[in-house]
């Protein structure tokens, strides 16, 4: 359920930032970008969404940890965090934010440039 509600939230958040830009994009159309290009530079734009999500996460999520740790007063003699679940969640982020990009990069690919410059 929580994956839905990520990629919903995301790919909502995707389209009105493509909507917002569709004069930028019309006009990226109107000087040579394909289709395909318009897809790709959406799908790249919440990759690295995703990425900076991870990474910050990962950070927050450390910090509180350390801190809800201390605060309970429990005892530990080294901090250690597992970089092979960290990096299968990090993956996992980005994927979703691809996956949630999906839906509005076919929608910004398949606007005619002339329509996204007139509307804009």
């Amino acid at each position: 359920m929580t994956v839905v509600v990520a990629v919903v939230g995301v790919g909502v958040t995707l389209m009105l930032s493509i909507t917002e830009r569709a004069r930028e994009t019309g006009l990226l159309r109107a000087v040579g970008l394909t289709r395909r290009g318009v897809r790709a530079m959406v799908a790249w734009e919440a990759a690295l969404a995703g990425s900076a999500a991870a990474l910050l996460g990962a950070v927050i999520g450390a910090g509180y940890g350390l801190l809800g740790v201390r605060a309970l007063g429990v005892g530990f003699d080294s901090w250690s965090i597992p970089v092979p679940t960290l990096a299968g969640l990090a993956a996992g982020i980005v994927a979703v934010a691809v996956l949630a990009a999906v839906v509005p990069a076919l929608r910004a690919g398949r606007v005619p440039p002339i329509r996204a410059l007139q509307n804009a």
